[in-house]
C-alpha cells in the first residue's frame, strides 16, 4: 500500500520542485507569426499561479510530509486478506521415479519349440530346440525335476500314470553349470484304457458275494483285486461270484480291464462287509409278527402265508368277554378277527388249520356246552362240537391235514383225545390208559401225534392209527446231550424232515430245543425277545414260529439245517 501512495504523490512533488526552481520569474511572452501549430509557431505556456508566500502552506517532503487527500468516493485499493486459519496451499513435491535396473542378459537362452510325440498309456517322447552353447538339459514334470543332465534334444518319459495330465518344462545347462530359464510349459495327457464301470455287489453272504459291472470298451478279460491284491485274472463276462470270504470281515474290491494294449487302471474300490456266519444248525431269527393288540393270546398255526392266533378280550361293565382267532396276512400285515364266542370267561387254547378250514378250541365249555369250533377261511362259523364231559378242560388242539382228524389234549382226562367230525365220535383213550399230562400237540405229515408229558417229563410220539407209542425221550434226548427244562409249553414237528422242537423254560431261560426224528438232541437256541413262549409251530418251509406272551407277538426263525 505504501508504494501505491508514493506513486500517487510523485507528480505533486515534481510540480513543487519546478515551482521552487523558477521562483517569481516568468518566461518571456513569445508570439508565433503563424498564430498556431499549423503555422509552425509555439503555443505560449499558460502562466502558473505563484505559490503562496506563507511558509505554512508548503510542506516539503520529509519526515512530516503528509500526502494530499484522495478524491472523495474513491476507495483505497487493499490487498485481499487471507482467511484466518488457512495455510497457504503447497503442491507436494513428487520424487522422481528411480530408473529401472536393466535385466542382465541371460547367460544361456531357454529351450524353445518343445513338442510331444508317441503319447502312450504310461509315457510320451519330448523334442525341443536348444541354444548353441547348451551342453545338457533339465526336464521338469509338474514343476518337479524329473530328469537331469539330458544329452541331446529328444527324450522318452516312461513310468507315468494312465490318463493323467502333465506339465513339461525344459531348461538348458552351460558348461559352467549355469541353468537357463524354463521353456514355455507344454501340457501332455497320457492315454487311458477304458475301465469297467458300475462295479456293484449283490447276494452278499457270510463267505461269498456276487459282483457285477458294465463292460469296458475293447476289454478282452478283467482282473479282480481284493484288498489291493490281485485275486482273480482272466475273468470274462460282466459278473463273477467271489467265494472263500471270512464271516464278519470288511473287504475292498477293485476291477481292471485287460486289452491288447495292456491293463486299465482299477475301478474305484467297492467296500463290503460279510455278515455273521449262520449257525450250522440254522434257526436264525428272521422276523417278528407284532400282535400288540392281543390282550391274552394263545393258540398258533401257520398255513399258506397266514398266521392264525387265538386271543381273549375281557369285557367291561357294559360289554361281554370275547374270543377271537386273528388271521394275519404275513405278506402285508393286514388282519381279520374271527369271533368265536362271547359267552363266559373261557379262553382260546389252540388253533389248527386244515386246507380251507380253521379249528379253534377253548379251555372250558361255553354256556351252550361247546368247546370246539369250525370256521371256513373267510371266518364264517360252520359247526360247533363238544369234546368230553362237564368239567373237561382242554389245553391244545391239532389237526391231521391228510385225514381231517382233530386231536385235543385234556389235562383233566389226562389223555389225548381223537375226534372224528364225520362220525362225531371221540376216542378218549387214544393215548392209552396210562395217565399223562399232555402239554402241547403236533401232528406230522405221516399222521403221527406228539405231546410232552408233564408227568414222565418225556416227549411221546404216538402212531396216528392206533395210539401206540413209537418214541419217548426226555429234554436231553436219547443221546443225553441236551438241556433240562423246568417247564415245557409246546411241541412242533418239521414237515420236511421230521425234526422235533420243544419250547419252554430251562435253567438258563426261555429256549427252543431241537431233536432229530430219532430223538437225538441236536441243539438248543434262544433269542433276546424270547421270554415267555406259549405256542410253537413249523410251516411247510421249515420256518419256526413262537408265540411269546410277554412280547405279544410271534418270533420267526429260519429253517433248521442238518450239519
Amino acid at each position: 500500500m505504501n508504494s501505491m501512495r508514493q506513486l500517487r504523490l510523485l507528480p505533486a512533488v515534481l510540480a513543487l520542485s519546478l515551482l521552487i526552481g523558477c521562483g517569481d520569474k516568468q518566461p518571456p511572452a513569445t508570439t508565433s507569426p503563424g498564430g498556431g501549430l499549423d503555422s509552425g509557431g509555439i503555443t505560449p505556456i499558460t502562466p502558473v499561479e505563484p505559490p503562496s508566500s506563507d511558509p505554512s502552506d508548503f510542506n516539503p517532503p520529509g519526515d512530516d510530509f503528509e500526502p494530499p487527500l484522495e478524491e472523495p468516493g474513491e476507495e483505497p485499493l487493499e490487498e485481499p486478506l487471507e482467511e484466518p486459519g488457512e495455510e497457504p496451499s503447497e503442491e507436494p513435491s513428487e520424487e522422481p521415479e528411480p530408473e529401472p535396473t536393466p535385466e542382465p542378459e541371460p547367460v544361456i537362452a531357454a529351450p524353445t519349440a518343445v513338442v510331444s510325440s508317441s503319447i502312450g498309456l504310461t509315457g510320451f517322447t519330448l523334442g525341443w530346440t536348444g541354444p548353441d552353447n547348451a551342453i545338457a538339459y533339465q526336464i521338469y514334470l509338474n514343476n518337479e525335476l524329473k530328469l537331469s543332465n539330458v544329452n541331446g534334444k529328444t527324450m522318452a518319459l516312461t513310468g507315468l500314470e494312465q490318463g493323467t495330465e502333465y506339465s513339461v518344462e525344459i531348461t538348458a545347462l552351460t558348461e559352467a553349470g549355469e541353468e537357463s530359464a524354463r521353456s514355455t510349459a507344454l501340457t501332455v495327457t497320457t492315454r487311458l484304457i477304458a475301465m469297467p464301470a458300475d462295479l456293484a455287489e449283490s447276494e452278499l453272504d457270510h463267505d461269498s458275494v456276487k459282483l457285477s459291472w458294465t463292460a469296458a470298451e475293447g476289454a478282452s478279460t478283467y482282473n479282480l483285486y481284493l484288498n489291493g491284491s490281485k485275486t482273480q485274472e482272466g475273468l470274462t463276462g460282466t459278473s463273477y461270484t467271489l467265494t472263500g470270504l471270512t464271516p464278519e470281515t470288511s473287504y475292498t474290491v477293485e476291477l481292471s480291464a485287460v486289452t491288447s494294449e495292456g491293463e486299465s487302471a482299477k475301478t474305484e474300490a467297492l467296500s463290503l462287509s460279510t455278515p455273521k456266519a449262520p449257525d450250522p444248525f440254522g434257526n436264525e431269527r428272521i422276523g417278528f409278527l407284532d400282535m400288540s393288540a392281543l390282550e391274552s393270546g394263545d393258540g398258533l398255526d401257520v398255513k399258506n402265508g397266514h398266521a392264525f392266533v387265538g386271543h381273549f378280550v375281557a369285557g367291561g361293565i357294559f360289554s361281554t368277554h370275547k374270543r377271537y382267532v386273528r388271521d394275519m396276512n404275513m405278506s402285508n400285515g393286514s388282519t381279520n378277527n374271527i369271533e368265536i364266542s362271547t359267552q363266559g370267561t373261557t379262553k382260546v387254547i389252540g388253533v389248527a388249520t386244515n386246507a380251507a378250514v380253521i379249528w379253534a378250541g377253548i379251555d372250558q365249555f361255553d354256556k351252550d356246552g361247546w368247546n370246539l369250533y369250525k370256521f371256513n377261511i373267510s371266518g364264517q362259523r360252520l359247526l360247533r362240537y363238544k369234546i368230553g364231559e362237564d368239567g373237561t378242560i382242554l389245553s391244545d388242539i391239532a389237526v391231521d391235514s391228510a385225514t381231517g382228524l382233530v386231536y385235543a389234549a385234556s389235562r383233566t382226562h389226562k389223555r389225548v383225545v381223537k375226534f372224528n367230525e364225520v362220525t362225531s365220535d371221540a376216542i378218549y383213550d387214544f393215548s392209552g390208559l396210562t395217565n399223562i399230562d399232555p402239554l402241547g400237540l403236533a401232528v406230522d405229515s405221516a399222521g403221527n401225534v406228539y405231546t410232552y408229558d408233564g408227568i414222565s417229563k418225556k416227549l411221546i410220539k404216538f402212531a396216528g392209527s392206533d395210539g401206540s407209542r413209537l418214541l419217548e425221550f426226555g429234554p436231553t434226548g436219547l443221546n443225553n446231550t441236551g438241556e433240562i427244562f423246568t417247564a415245557v409249553k409246546d411241541v412242533a414237528v418239521d414237515p420236511r424232515n421230521g425234526d422235533i422242537y420243544i419250547t419252554g423254560n430251562a435253567s438258563n431261560g426261555a429256549r427252543i430245543s431241537r431233536f432229530n426224528k430219532d430223538g437225538n438232541f441236536l441243539r438248543s437256541f434262544k433269542d433276546g425277545d424270547l421270554s415267555d413262549p406259549l405256542k410253537l409251530t413249523v410251516d411247510a418251509d421249515g420256518k419256526i414260529y413262537v408265540l411269546d406272551a410277554s412280547k405279544k407277538g410271534v418270533l420267526v426263525f429260519t429253517p433248521g439245517i442238518t450239519p
